[in-house]
């Protein structure tokens, strides 16, 4: 008796085990098909409704802080869109844009396929507003 209430049991923990497997897997199969319909659907003609206002040539003041790329060993991208050598960044994270060399919304690196050279061009080129 003892043997064949066991075997219930495991029948019973069996069965659970295997509902909820299948039910796991065709929710997540569920949720890769609507990623990928919302990918094919979205307008590529609408532009982002972009948050940050963007002010050119603020980037000196040093009471504004910046964020940066920080990673580039030559070339760092800052949050306005700036991109500059990373001698040429200032103590508050931004780039000088009093330096020749210190450029904005840089898309000459990006290559033909739509990648970029370096890191920072894609960043510098994605920032600006009407991308």
């Amino acid at each position: 008796r003892r043997l064949l209430r066991k075997r219930w049991v495991l029948a019973l923990v069996f069965g659970l085990s295997l509902v909820y497997f299948l039910s796991s897997t065709f929710k997540q199969e569920e949720r890769a098909v609507r990623d990928r319909n919302l990918l094919q659907v979205q307008d590529h003609d609408q532009p982002i409704p972009w948050k940050v206002q963007f002010h050119l040539g603020n980037s000196s003041r040093p009471g504004n802080q910046c964020r940066n790329s920080i990673q580039g060993k030559h070339l760092i991208t800052d949050e306005l869109g700036y991109i500059c050598e990373r001698k040429d960044l200032l103590v508050n994270g931004c780039c000088n844009v009093n330096v020749p060399g210190t450029k904005q919304y840089r898309c000459d690196g990006c290559l033909p396929h739509g990648c970029c050279g370096a890191y920072e061009y894609c960043v510098s080129c994605c920032l600006q507003p009407s991308k």
